[in-house]
Protein backbone atom coordinates (compact mmCIF):
# COMPACT_ATOMS: atom_id res chain seq x y z
CA UNK A 1 0.00 0.00 0.00
CA UNK A 2 1.49 3.32 -1.07
CA UNK A 3 1.69 6.02 1.56
CA UNK A 4 3.34 9.39 2.13
CA UNK A 5 4.39 8.02 5.52
CA UNK A 6 4.77 11.48 6.99
CA UNK A 7 2.96 11.42 10.36
CA UNK A 8 2.67 15.19 10.36
CA UNK A 9 0.56 15.29 7.19
CA UNK A 10 -3.23 15.42 7.27
CA UNK A 11 -3.27 12.68 4.63
CA UNK A 12 -1.49 10.35 7.05
CA UNK A 13 -4.01 10.90 9.84
CA UNK A 14 -6.91 10.33 7.44
CA UNK A 15 -5.25 7.13 6.23
CA UNK A 16 -4.77 5.77 9.75
CA UNK A 17 -8.33 6.52 10.87
CA UNK A 18 -9.55 4.79 7.72
CA UNK A 19 -7.30 1.80 8.45
CA UNK A 20 -8.62 1.35 11.99
CA UNK A 21 -12.19 2.27 11.11
CA UNK A 22 -14.73 4.26 13.05
CA UNK A 23 -16.76 2.41 15.66
CA UNK A 24 -20.06 1.09 14.29
CA UNK A 25 -22.41 2.89 16.67
CA UNK A 26 -26.05 2.09 16.01
CA UNK A 27 -27.75 3.35 19.15
CA UNK A 28 -25.58 6.40 19.76
CA UNK A 29 -24.22 4.91 22.98
CA UNK A 30 -21.16 3.15 21.66
CA UNK A 31 -20.04 -0.45 22.01
CA UNK A 32 -19.67 -1.74 25.58
CA UNK A 33 -17.89 -4.74 27.07
CA UNK A 34 -19.91 -7.45 28.81
CA UNK A 35 -19.09 -6.10 32.27
CA UNK A 36 -19.99 -2.55 31.26
CA UNK A 37 -16.57 -1.19 32.25
CA UNK A 38 -15.13 -0.61 28.78
CA UNK A 39 -16.77 1.62 26.17
CA UNK A 40 -15.85 2.27 22.54
CA UNK A 41 -17.29 5.20 20.61
CA UNK A 42 -16.33 8.01 18.23
CA UNK A 43 -15.52 11.41 19.71
CA UNK A 44 -14.32 14.76 18.49
CA UNK A 45 -11.22 15.49 20.61
CA UNK A 46 -11.35 18.87 22.33
CA UNK A 47 -8.89 18.52 25.21
CA UNK A 48 -5.39 20.01 24.58
CA UNK A 49 -3.72 16.61 25.08
CA UNK A 50 -5.67 15.31 22.09
CA UNK A 51 -4.03 17.90 19.84
CA UNK A 52 -0.94 17.51 17.70
CA UNK A 53 1.71 15.40 19.44
CA UNK A 54 4.42 18.05 19.26
CA UNK A 55 2.17 21.06 18.79
CA UNK A 56 -1.02 22.28 20.42
CA UNK A 57 -2.25 24.51 17.64
CA UNK A 58 -2.35 22.53 14.40
CA UNK A 59 -5.64 20.67 14.90
CA UNK A 60 -9.14 21.90 15.60
CA UNK A 61 -10.79 18.73 16.89
CA UNK A 62 -13.33 18.68 14.08
CA UNK A 63 -12.72 15.04 13.11
CA UNK A 64 -14.35 12.23 15.08
CA UNK A 65 -11.91 9.48 16.08
CA UNK A 66 -12.28 6.03 17.69
CA UNK A 67 -12.01 6.34 21.48
CA UNK A 68 -11.64 3.76 24.24
CA UNK A 69 -13.10 4.79 27.60
CA UNK A 70 -12.95 2.97 30.92
CA UNK A 71 -15.40 3.14 33.80
CA UNK A 72 -14.14 5.27 36.65
CA UNK A 73 -14.21 4.04 40.22
CA UNK A 74 -16.13 6.11 42.75
CA UNK A 75 -12.84 7.53 44.04
CA UNK A 76 -11.73 8.44 40.52
CA UNK A 77 -15.05 10.18 39.80
CA UNK A 78 -14.54 12.45 42.83
CA UNK A 79 -11.04 13.47 41.78
CA UNK A 80 -10.72 12.87 38.06
CA UNK A 81 -7.30 13.83 36.76
CA UNK A 82 -7.88 16.61 34.17
CA UNK A 83 -5.31 14.95 31.92
CA UNK A 84 -7.85 12.19 31.27
CA UNK A 85 -10.16 14.65 29.57
CA UNK A 86 -13.88 15.12 30.13
CA UNK A 87 -15.73 12.05 31.37
CA UNK A 88 -18.88 10.62 29.81
CA UNK A 89 -21.31 9.11 32.36
CA UNK A 90 -18.40 8.31 34.67
CA UNK A 91 -16.27 6.99 31.80
CA UNK A 92 -12.90 8.60 31.05
CA UNK A 93 -10.84 8.33 27.84
CA UNK A 94 -8.05 5.76 28.05
CA UNK A 95 -6.91 5.91 24.44
CA UNK A 96 -8.10 7.83 21.39
CA UNK A 97 -6.85 7.49 17.84
CA UNK A 98 -5.86 11.14 17.75
CA UNK A 99 -2.88 12.83 16.10
CA UNK A 100 -1.12 12.49 19.44
CA UNK A 101 -1.51 8.70 19.33
CA UNK A 102 -0.79 8.25 15.64
CA UNK A 103 2.40 10.29 15.77
CA UNK A 104 3.64 8.67 18.99
CA UNK A 105 3.02 5.18 17.55
CA UNK A 106 4.66 5.95 14.24
CA UNK A 107 8.19 4.82 15.14
CA UNK A 108 7.19 1.68 17.08
CA UNK A 109 5.03 0.54 14.15
CA UNK A 110 7.86 1.16 11.73
CA UNK A 111 10.39 -0.64 13.94
CA UNK A 112 8.24 -3.72 14.59
CA UNK A 113 9.73 -6.84 13.02
CA UNK A 114 9.92 -10.60 13.56
CA UNK A 115 8.46 -11.62 16.91
CA UNK A 116 6.90 -8.55 18.52
CA UNK A 117 5.93 -8.05 22.16
CA UNK A 118 3.60 -5.27 23.27
CA UNK A 119 2.65 -4.13 26.76
CA UNK A 120 -0.85 -2.64 26.81
CA UNK A 121 -3.62 -3.20 24.26
CA UNK A 122 -5.69 -0.01 24.34
CA UNK A 123 -7.56 0.30 21.06
CA UNK A 124 -5.24 -2.30 19.54
CA UNK A 125 -3.98 0.18 16.94
CA UNK A 126 -0.32 -0.78 17.36
CA UNK A 127 -1.11 -4.52 17.39
CA UNK A 128 -3.10 -4.27 14.16
CA UNK A 129 -0.59 -2.10 12.33
CA UNK A 130 2.30 -4.32 13.42
CA UNK A 131 0.51 -7.55 12.51
CA UNK A 132 -0.31 -6.17 9.06
CA UNK A 133 3.39 -5.90 8.20
CA UNK A 134 4.93 -8.72 6.16
CA UNK A 135 8.14 -8.39 8.18
CA UNK A 136 6.26 -9.26 11.40
CA UNK A 137 5.74 -12.93 12.23
CA UNK A 138 3.70 -12.56 15.40
CA UNK A 139 2.48 -9.98 17.92
CA UNK A 140 2.06 -10.97 21.58
CA UNK A 141 0.09 -8.40 23.57
CA UNK A 142 -0.07 -8.34 27.37
CA UNK A 143 -2.93 -6.53 29.09
CA UNK A 144 -4.55 -7.09 32.48
CA UNK A 145 -8.07 -6.28 31.27
CA UNK A 146 -9.76 -9.31 29.68
CA UNK A 147 -12.83 -7.27 28.77
CA UNK A 148 -10.71 -5.02 26.57
CA UNK A 149 -9.23 -8.18 24.99
CA UNK A 150 -12.67 -9.58 24.23
CA UNK A 151 -13.99 -6.33 22.80
CA UNK A 152 -10.92 -5.94 20.58
CA UNK A 153 -11.23 -9.50 19.26
CA UNK A 154 -14.95 -9.11 18.56
CA UNK A 155 -14.35 -5.98 16.48
CA UNK A 156 -11.21 -6.98 14.56
CA UNK A 157 -10.95 -10.78 14.36
CA UNK A 158 -12.07 -10.86 10.72
CA UNK A 159 -8.94 -9.07 9.50
CA UNK A 160 -6.73 -11.35 7.40
CA UNK A 161 -3.70 -10.90 9.65
CA UNK A 162 -5.51 -11.14 13.01
CA UNK A 163 -4.24 -14.69 13.54
CA UNK A 164 -0.76 -13.19 14.03
CA UNK A 165 -1.98 -11.53 17.24
CA UNK A 166 -1.92 -13.39 20.56
CA UNK A 167 -3.63 -11.71 23.51
CA UNK A 168 -2.30 -12.64 26.94
CA UNK A 169 -3.77 -11.69 30.30
CA UNK A 170 -1.09 -10.83 32.85
CA UNK A 171 1.36 -8.34 34.27
CA UNK A 172 3.68 -7.20 31.50
CA UNK A 173 6.21 -5.84 33.98
CA UNK A 174 6.69 -9.29 35.54
CA UNK A 175 8.00 -10.87 32.32
CA UNK A 176 11.35 -12.56 32.59
CA UNK A 177 13.43 -14.73 30.25
CA UNK A 178 11.44 -13.77 27.15
CA UNK A 179 12.99 -13.39 23.68
CA UNK A 180 11.52 -11.02 21.11
CA UNK A 181 12.88 -9.07 18.17
CA UNK A 182 11.02 -5.92 19.17
CA UNK A 183 9.31 -4.88 22.40
CA UNK A 184 6.99 -1.88 22.75
CA UNK A 185 5.86 -0.76 26.21
CA UNK A 186 2.65 1.27 26.08
CA UNK A 187 1.06 0.67 29.47
CA UNK A 188 1.23 4.24 30.78
CA UNK A 189 -1.71 6.69 30.91
CA UNK A 190 0.58 9.75 30.64
CA UNK A 191 3.85 10.40 28.87
CA UNK A 192 7.08 11.52 30.55
CA UNK A 193 6.71 9.59 33.80
CA UNK A 194 9.67 8.14 35.70
CA UNK A 195 8.20 4.63 35.69
CA UNK A 196 8.86 4.44 31.94
CA UNK A 197 12.59 4.76 32.52
CA UNK A 198 12.80 2.41 35.51
CA UNK A 199 10.78 -0.21 33.63
CA UNK A 200 12.93 0.13 30.52
CA UNK A 201 16.07 -0.79 32.44
CA UNK A 202 14.41 -3.58 34.44
CA UNK A 203 12.71 -5.24 31.46
CA UNK A 204 15.75 -5.14 29.19
CA UNK A 205 17.90 -6.65 31.93
CA UNK A 206 15.46 -9.52 32.56
CA UNK A 207 14.64 -10.30 28.92
CA UNK A 208 16.31 -10.60 25.53
CA UNK A 209 14.89 -7.95 23.20
CA UNK A 210 16.40 -7.09 19.84
CA UNK A 211 15.09 -3.56 20.41
CA UNK A 212 13.02 -1.95 23.16
CA UNK A 213 10.85 1.15 22.84
CA UNK A 214 8.56 2.92 25.26
CA UNK A 215 5.63 5.18 24.40
CA UNK A 216 6.60 8.82 23.68
CA UNK A 217 10.32 8.12 24.05
CA UNK A 218 11.03 10.57 21.24
CA UNK A 219 9.37 13.49 23.09
CA UNK A 220 12.38 13.87 25.42
CA UNK A 221 14.68 14.19 22.40
CA UNK A 222 12.42 16.77 20.78
CA UNK A 223 12.29 18.77 24.01
CA UNK A 224 16.09 18.66 24.35
CA UNK A 225 16.71 19.80 20.78
CA UNK A 226 14.19 22.62 21.03
CA UNK A 227 15.51 23.81 24.39
CA UNK A 228 19.15 23.91 23.34
CA UNK A 229 18.38 25.57 20.02
CA UNK A 230 16.14 28.13 21.72
CA UNK A 231 18.99 29.39 23.92
CA UNK A 232 21.46 29.50 21.05
CA UNK A 233 23.26 26.25 21.81
CA UNK A 234 22.50 24.56 18.51
CA UNK A 235 25.85 22.76 18.62
CA UNK A 236 24.92 20.78 21.74
CA UNK A 237 21.69 19.68 20.09
CA UNK A 238 23.41 18.80 16.84
CA UNK A 239 26.17 16.88 18.63
CA UNK A 240 23.64 14.72 20.44
CA UNK A 241 21.64 14.11 17.26
CA UNK A 242 24.82 13.00 15.50
CA UNK A 243 25.47 10.51 18.30
CA UNK A 244 21.86 9.33 18.09
CA UNK A 245 22.31 8.79 14.36
CA UNK A 246 24.90 6.12 15.11
CA UNK A 247 22.55 4.36 17.52
CA UNK A 248 19.11 4.91 15.97
CA UNK A 249 18.98 6.76 12.61
CA UNK A 250 15.20 6.29 12.43
CA UNK A 251 14.75 8.41 15.54
CA UNK A 252 16.70 11.27 13.95
CA UNK A 253 14.77 10.87 10.69
CA UNK A 254 11.49 11.13 12.62
CA UNK A 255 12.62 14.30 14.40
CA UNK A 256 13.77 15.72 11.07
CA UNK A 257 10.32 15.14 9.59
CA UNK A 258 8.90 17.11 12.49
CA UNK A 259 11.33 19.95 11.80
CA UNK A 260 10.35 20.03 8.14
CA UNK A 261 6.61 19.84 8.83
CA UNK A 262 6.14 22.17 11.78
CA UNK A 263 5.21 25.81 11.54
CA UNK A 264 7.62 28.29 13.10
CA UNK A 265 4.91 29.68 15.39
CA UNK A 266 3.76 26.30 16.70
CA UNK A 267 4.66 25.57 20.34
CA UNK A 268 5.56 21.97 21.10
CA UNK A 269 4.14 19.84 23.89
CA UNK A 270 7.12 20.59 26.04
CA UNK A 271 8.42 18.32 28.80
CA UNK A 272 9.08 20.85 31.59
CA UNK A 273 11.23 18.55 33.72
CA UNK A 274 14.96 18.76 32.87
CA UNK A 275 15.81 15.76 35.05
CA UNK A 276 13.36 13.59 33.14
CA UNK A 277 14.67 14.75 29.75
CA UNK A 278 18.29 14.05 30.69
CA UNK A 279 17.50 10.74 32.35
CA UNK A 280 15.31 9.65 29.43
CA UNK A 281 18.13 10.22 26.96
CA UNK A 282 20.62 8.43 29.22
CA UNK A 283 18.24 5.49 29.60
CA UNK A 284 17.80 5.28 25.84
CA UNK A 285 21.58 5.20 25.38
CA UNK A 286 22.06 2.70 28.24
CA UNK A 287 19.74 0.04 26.85
CA UNK A 288 21.45 0.40 23.47
CA UNK A 289 24.91 -0.14 24.99
CA UNK A 290 25.94 3.45 24.24
CA UNK A 291 26.47 4.68 27.80
CA UNK A 292 29.79 6.26 26.86
CA UNK A 293 28.01 8.94 24.81
CA UNK A 294 28.29 12.29 26.58
CA UNK A 295 25.98 15.27 26.12
CA UNK A 296 25.44 18.62 27.74
CA UNK A 297 22.48 18.24 30.12
CA UNK A 298 19.51 20.55 29.82
CA UNK A 299 18.79 22.70 32.89
CA UNK A 300 15.71 24.29 34.40
CA UNK A 301 17.03 27.70 33.38
CA UNK A 302 17.39 26.57 29.78
CA UNK A 303 13.88 25.14 29.76
CA UNK A 304 12.48 28.31 31.28
CA UNK A 305 13.95 30.32 28.44
CA UNK A 306 12.98 27.80 25.76
CA UNK A 307 9.33 27.61 26.75
CA UNK A 308 8.99 31.28 25.80
CA UNK A 309 10.63 30.82 22.39
CA UNK A 310 9.16 28.90 19.47
CA UNK A 311 10.35 27.89 16.03
CA UNK A 312 14.03 27.55 16.89
CA UNK A 313 14.36 23.79 16.68
CA UNK A 314 13.52 23.31 13.00
CA UNK A 315 16.84 24.44 11.56
CA UNK A 316 18.81 22.09 13.82
CA UNK A 317 16.57 19.16 12.97
CA UNK A 318 16.81 19.92 9.27
CA UNK A 319 20.59 20.08 9.47
CA UNK A 320 20.70 16.70 11.24
CA UNK A 321 18.25 15.29 8.72
CA UNK A 322 20.45 16.35 5.83
CA UNK A 323 23.22 14.11 7.18
CA UNK A 324 20.87 11.18 7.77
CA UNK A 325 20.42 8.69 4.95
CA UNK A 326 17.29 7.25 6.53
CA UNK A 327 14.14 8.49 4.77
CA UNK A 328 10.49 7.79 5.51
CA UNK A 329 8.88 9.78 2.69
CA UNK A 330 8.00 8.24 -0.69
CA UNK A 331 8.33 4.69 0.62
CA UNK A 332 5.69 1.97 0.69
CA UNK A 333 3.66 1.16 3.75
CA UNK A 334 5.94 0.14 6.62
Amino acid sequence: MASTLNPFDDAYTEQEIDFYGLIDVKDGKGVQSEDGKVLLLNRRPKHPLFAEYFSYSQRDGSVAVPTLLKKLTEEQVRGTDPRLGASTDDFAPWMSLTWFEMQSHYLPIRKANGRVLAGGLGLGYFALRAAEKESVDSVVVYDNDMHTHNLFAALHSKRDYFDKIELRHGDFLELEGEEFDFCYNDIYPYHACDEMLDDAVALTEKNDFGEYWWWTLESAWASYVHAMAAVGNEQAALDLLCEAMMVDPELVAFLSLFGESSKAADPIQFIPDPDYINRSIRTFLKIRDAEDVEFEPVTLEILGTAICIVGSRASVLNEAGAMNETSFVDEGRV
